[in-house]
């Protein structure tokens, strides 16, 4: 099983108070064999593979068809302790009811092995609402190229305590009125993502993680793939990943909520289901 997606992790809290994701066991991209050099071609990184950016990627889901029941299964743990949060509920919520008022999927809760079995059509455009006590409320973002997998990576949730060490480390003030995102990079074999930029049609602060610690002056992500924005308005937000010659990986639409952290994977479109 993969996860939310990072092992267990980033930092260790505070110090290293750090993603706003989680962890698992999963193999950075550093871990990689050996690429080609980068006087080779324009879809090439030391420790990540493009491939799969010069093929077409096939026609999305058109939004409205009727598609598939399977069961998307989720586990949701703590990023300070990694523990499962038995007691969050998920709701899954159509894309454009940002507030979710009529959603897809009533609230559903964990079962004792701390799994969320949600039944959704393999084309859900949406997010998964998801709240538990003392943590941040999560709006994630499930690839909108479709659900792909039975179970995908664990979602990891930051506790409100650890949030605002996060803001206080980029010395940021905290704007309950405000939301913030929070995107994992990955490239064409599922690895995650070093130097890929972040773009976000919306005003909003860019951060990066350098190693344990964020940082609003480094301009891409290291071998973590981990990035995001504070200070978003709430609304609909287009977060958009990019090689650092400027060649489009993918986008995502996010909804934004104050308070809450909108989070979501960036990986190619054209790359095989992880």
């Amino acid at each position: 099983m993969r996860a939310f997606p990072f092992r267990a992790c980033l930092w260790t809290v505070i110090g290293a108070a750090s993603a706003a994701m989680g962890c698992a066991d999963y193999k950075p991209g550093t871990d990689m064999p050996a690429l080609r050099g980068r006087d080779s071609g324009p879809f090439v990184s030391e420790n990540a593979e493009w491939s799969c950016l010069q093929k077409p990627a096939g026609p999305p889901s058109p939004i409205g068809s009727v598609g598939e029941f399977i069961v998307y299964s989720v586990q949701i743990v703590d990023l300070a302790t990694q523990g499962l949060l038995l007691d969050a509920t998920v709701k899954a919520c159509a894309l454009s009811d940002v507030d979710c008022r009529n959603p897809v999927l009533s609230e559903q809760r964990p079962g004792a092995d701390g799994w969320v079995n949600l039944p959704l059509r393999n084309n859900f455009q949406g997010f998964l609402e998801i709240e538990s006590p003392n943590e941040v409320r999560q709006l994630f973002h499930p690839p909108d190229t479709g659900l792909r997998t039975m179970r995908d990576y664990p979602i990891v949730m930051i506790s409100q305590q650890v949030f605002a060490g996060l803001v206080q480390v980029l010395r940021l003030m905290d704007d309950p009125s405000l939301g913030a995102i929070a995107v994992r990079t990955f490239d064409c074999q599922g690895e995650l993502a070093p130097d890929v930029v972040l773009k976000s049609d919306v005003a909003g602060v860019p951060y990066y993680f350098e190693g344990a610690a964020p940082s609003i002056t480094r301009q891409q992500t290291d071998s973590q793939g981990l990035g995001g924005f504070v200070g978003i308005q709430p609304g609909f937000a287009l977060s958009e990943a990019t090689l650092l010659d400027g060649t489009e990986i993918t986008s995502q639409k996010l909804v934004v909520r104050p308070g809450a952290l909108s989070t979501g994977f960036l990986r190619p479109p054209q790359a095989s289901a992880p």
